[in-house]
C-alpha cells in the first residue's frame, strides 16, 4: 500500500508541483490550502508524513504544528517555506 502524504500550503502552485511530483513517486496525496483544512484531513484520515508551509494566512504553520503534535504526535512532518 502506498504511502499516504498531506500538503499543506496556502498556494495552489506549490501544492499542485508538490502533488504532482509526489504522486509520480507512488505516494498517495491529498492537499489542504490552509491549517484548518488541514487539520479536518488529518481527523478523517491517516497519514504517513505531512508537509507543511510555515508562512500561511489565518493558521500558520507554527500553530498547526502544536495542535498536531499534541494530538497525533508521532506523524512525520517536513517543513517548507518560501
Amino acid at each position: 500500500m502506498p504511502c499516504t502524504i498531506l500538503v499543506v500550503d496556502d498556494d495552489a502552485q506549490i501544492r499542485g508541483l508538490c502533488r504532482t511530483t509526489l504522486e509520480e513517486s507512488g505516494y498517495l496525496v491529498t492537499e489542504a490550502g490552509n491549517g484548518q483544512r488541514a487539520l479536518g484531513a488529518i481527523q478523517e484520515t491517516t497519514f504517513d508524513l505531512i508537509v507543511l508551509d510555515l508562512s500561511m494566512p489565518d493558521m500558520d504553520g507554527f500553530e498547526f504544528l502544536k495542535v498536531v503534535r499534541a494530538t497525533v504526535p508521532k506523524l512525520k512532518i517536513v517543513v517548507i517555506s518560501g
